[in-house]
């Protein structure tokens, strides 16, 4: 539900031209703004607090060419077009995204030319690599974003 939520928040805010929210019901408007401004941890609480299924966030059906190509665009991970250097950190424990995809991902960026930094970790779940890689991930933001 968290990654429905925010890819509908992505083209609410990415693609207006599609008006995505004439599709949803006023309980997916609700959710999905919530999901504007809140992590995906937070987000994943409130739906547990909260129970809803995917078929109450819509007041219309949607399922047809046009979206199934609009939501596999918002799925999609950019491979150029980047203009200072990426970090990606995964961790070969991570059972929410298999790290194969990551390394094909990152093989891809590489080949277009992509400045791209990578930290593999080991032990580290999915939610925990974010802490687990905290140091040199500010350490990365810290040379990036300093002025030259």
């Amino acid at each position: 539900m968290n990654y429905a939520l925010l890819t509908l928040a992505g083209i609410d805010d990415q693609r207006p031209e599609v008006d995505i929210r004439r599709y949803l019901s006023p309980k997916g408007i609700e959710l999905m703004e919530l999901a504007k401004v809140t992590c995906s941890r937070e987000l994943g609480r409130y739906l547990l607090a909260h129970p809803t299924s995917v078929g109450d966030l819509f007041a219309a059906p949607l399922w047809n060419e046009q979206f199934r190509e609009l939501f596999r665009e918002m799925q999609q991970v950019p491979v150029d077009g980047f203009d200072r250097p990426l970090r990606v950190v995964h961790s070969l424990s991570d059972t929410s995204v298999p790290v194969p995809l990551t390394w094909a991902q990152l093989a891809e960026m590489q080949q277009h030319g992509a400045n791209v930094e990578y930290q593999q970790l080991v032990a580290e779940n999915h939610r925990e690599s974010l802490m687990a890689s905290m140091p040199e991930s500010v350490a990365f933001a810290a040379r990036v974003l300093s002025p030259r």
